[in-house]
Order: structure tokens, then C-alpha cells, then sequence
């Protein structure tokens, strides 16, 4: 039995002998048991107690989102064809959760719409971007996608759909009319344009 991935530790067994082989970190010393018979089996049973925790333990699961594969958030047009002075936050984060301990999760934004917003990094959270114009009657809904990496390897990604909530507004005020003088000679009308 030999253990798998770059571990210099491991175990050779045979039906009357085995030999465990330890390598230390750091270190070129490699320590060598050898055994036969009834030792052989222990040492075996031995060498599996320390090399397979060791595989186990490298193993990574990957990160997944709390929302499944698709989800939705909304956020208020801006007002008057207005342009965002101040970035904000659209809806929850978009969060993802990781089984391993001590993983780093890291959030991206992709997709069709994704240079419209921005993702915070650390919590998966989307928000408005400064300068853009979020009208409602212009397009009701944008298309990103999120992406989480736990930095060893493992990722997933969730697609999300920006829907945005059409606010009341004023309605445009009605252009003045002009007036002129009388559309003939006459001295008693006036002509409103």
C-alpha cells in the first residue's frame, strides 16, 4: 500500500514482511522499520495510521453557494435618468460556505452585465456601480454571474439576475406655450403656440 499525492511517507507491506518509510518536512533523513511476521501485520496496521489521516486531510472540498445554481436580487432604478453618486448594496451577499477549515473564500463577478457592478471580494456582496444609470423603462434586469474560490483549488459559481424595481416619477413638465401676435391684421387675437 502506498500512499498517493507527493508524501515521502509510506508503507511498503508484503505477505510476510512490511517496511514504513517517514520522511520529515524539512529534513533528508528518512527512517526506515522494517519488520516480518506478526510485526509485519502491526507495522502495517501502524503505518495506515499515520498515512491515511495524512491523504484524508488533503483533500479539499469546494466552496458552494447557500443559494443553489441561480438566484435573483432586486435594486431601485435610479430616479430621473440619474446617474449613482454613491455605490450600493443590492440585496444580501451571495454567499457561499466552505466544510474545509481555514479556507479563504474569494468572490468574482462575470457575465453579460458584470461591468455595470462590483462584488465585494471578501462576502459576495453586489452592489451598484458610481456613474452608471440604472433605468427601469431603458432595462428591467441584468445577467451576472458570481464565482467563489477557496484558494486551494476548489470554486463554484452562481447565476444571478440584477432585477430592477421601477420607482414613481414626476412627470416630465409640459413645455410652456408661446404666444405671438395675431396670425392676420387683426388687433382683437392672439396666436398660442
Amino acid at each position: 500500500m502506498r500512499p498517493h499525492g507527493k508524501s515521502d511517507t509510506g508503507v511498503d507491506a508484503g505477505r510476510n514482511h512490511a517496511v514504513l518509510k517517514i520522511a520529515e518536512p524539512g529534513r533528508s533523513r528518512v527512517r526506515l522499520l522494517a519488520a516480518r511476521g506478526l510485526a509485519a501485520v502491526l507495522l502495517a496496521a501502524f503505518a495506515a495510521l499515520l498515512v491515511l489521516p495524512s491523504q484524508a486531510l488533503a483533500q479539499n472540498s469546494a466552496p458552494t453557494f447557500n443559494d443553489g445554481t441561480s438566484t435573483s436580487r432586486e435594486f431601485n432604478e435610479t430616479i430621473g435618468e440619474a446617474t449613482v453618486t454613491t455605490a450600493s448594496d443590492i440585496g444580501t451577499p451571495i454567499a457561499a460556505t466552505d466544510t474545509d477549515t481555514g479556507d479563504t473564500l474569494e468572490y468574482t463577478l462575470s457575465g453579460t452585465d458584470a461591468a455595470k457592478f462590483t462584488v465585494d471580494t471578501g462576502n459576495g456582496q453586489i452592489k451598484t456601480v458610481v456613474g452608471e444609470t440604472y433605468d427601469h423603462e431603458a432595462k428591467a434586469s441584468y445577467a451576472v454571474t458570481v464565482t467563489v474560490e477557496d484558494g486551494n483549488g476548489g470554486s463554484d459559481s452562481i447565476d444571478v439576475t440584477l432585477n430592477v424595481t421601477n420607482q414613481d416619477e414626476a412627470p416630465l413638465r409640459p413645455v410652456a406655450p408661446m404666444v405671438s401676435g395675431p396670425a392676420s391684421n387683426s388687433t382683437t387675437s392672439l396666436r398660442v403656440v
